[in-house]
């Protein structure tokens, strides 16, 4: 084969090899949430500690923990929609 042809074959991998290694660095949300299965659940504590309030929010599928003055509020994946 000529260089000619091979060059642009290498270019195209040096691309896509530097492309892929960007992304290692991309911070991406684990799924895509359906907003129709979303689920809400607050637990009331003394004190909110965000670190504790996630911790326990993360243990529900997809689970989001956010301090809202002393209430933890969970958000998190549900099969069946909340009615």
């Amino acid at each position: 084969m000529k260089l000619g042809c091979l060059l642009p074959l290498l270019l195209g991998l040096l691309v896509l090899s530097s492309v892929e290694e960007a992304e290692l660095f991309v911070d991406r949300p684990n799924s895509v949430r359906i907003p129709e299965h979303t689920c809400q659940k607050t637990i009331g504590t003394v004190k909110c500690k965000p670190e504790r309030c996630e911790q326990e929010c993360s243990m529900q599928p997809d689970g989001r923990g956010e301090c809202m003055d002393d209430v933890c509020s969970c958000s998190f994946y549900c099969q069946r929609p909340p009615v």
